[in-house]
């Protein structure tokens, strides 16, 4: 019995250390920071999270890059060593923007520094209150080429939508494939684009892609340079949502 327990023990201390992913770096991207409308009704607000993770004291230089032809926008932050800043309704209070949405890079001003970032992105457009998904900050070095989205949802009151990022100055060039919750191939898309620094969101994936809502539906992404992909799943009648992190190897 005393084997046992240890054997039980050390598998649990093995899942654990394999499960603690460090997200801080010296770049951070965001794939999507916004202040917007969205469908039935909703209104979605972006608060925004930032750590300082090093024993060191530094500013952070907020890089903001709207989608469309606006120029980027920046601002800076003093944090403390080990101290956060947050920020609610960031795009309204750093940028003074009532309507705008885009990708955000997040670096420290002294290189002996490692932050770590992530947004708060919460719809504000119903009576019972805010509801809200996250999205993480990731490195660069942690994106990958081929980016999984697993487990999409059309059915029961839900909508998935999707964004892909490129965290590049050139033009990031992809395809995609999706899959039914059996793993048949049910179609392919190729030929797709994003500009530098920009997100391709694609709204209702299922009317999108021109197939029967489901549940279990996976999307494979394929690309010629790391992209950060995720899914937002939504609630069709409450605004509420979730996020799907999209994996895959990191290149």
């Amino acid at each position: 019995m005393r084997s046992l327990v240890l054997v039980l023990v050390l598998a649990l201390s093995t899942a654990v250390t394999a499960s603690a992913v460090d997200f801080s770096g010296q770049e951070i991207f965001l794939p999507v920071v916004s202040r917007v409308p969205g469908a039935n009704a909703t209104h979605w607000r972006t608060d925004l999270m930032i750590s300082n993770r090093s024993d060191a004291e530094t500013s952070v230089r907020l890089i903001y890059e709207p989608s469309g032809p606006a120029a980027a926008m920046q601002a800076t932050y003093f944090i403390p060593p080990h101290g956060t800043v947050t920020v609610p309704d960031a795009m309204l209070e750093i940028f003074e923007l009532s309507q705008t949405y885009g990708t955000m890079r997040i670096m420290p001003v002294n290189d002996d520094a490692s932050i770590e970032a992530h947004a708060r992105i919460y719809n504000v457009g119903t009576a019972e209150g805010e509801f809200g998904q996250g999205i993480q900050g990731l490195p660069t070095d942690l994106l990958g080429k081929t980016v999984w989205l697993n487990g999409l949802i059309g059915l029961r009151d839900n909508r998935s939508n999707i964004g892909v990022a490129n965290p590049h100055d050139t033009t990031a060039h992809y395809s995609m494939t999706w899959y039914d919750k059996a793993g048949h191939n049910l179609g392919t898309r190729t030929g797709l684009t994003i500009e530098p620094w920009e997100i391709n969101l694609l709204n209702d994936i299922f009317g999108n892609l021109g197939i029967a809502n489901d549940d279990g539906v996976s999307i494979k992404i394929t690309a010629d340079v790391p992209v950060y992909a995720y899914a937002s799943i939504v609630r069709d009648d409450t605004g509420d949502a979730y996020t799907i992190m999209g994996n895959g190897p990191a290149q």
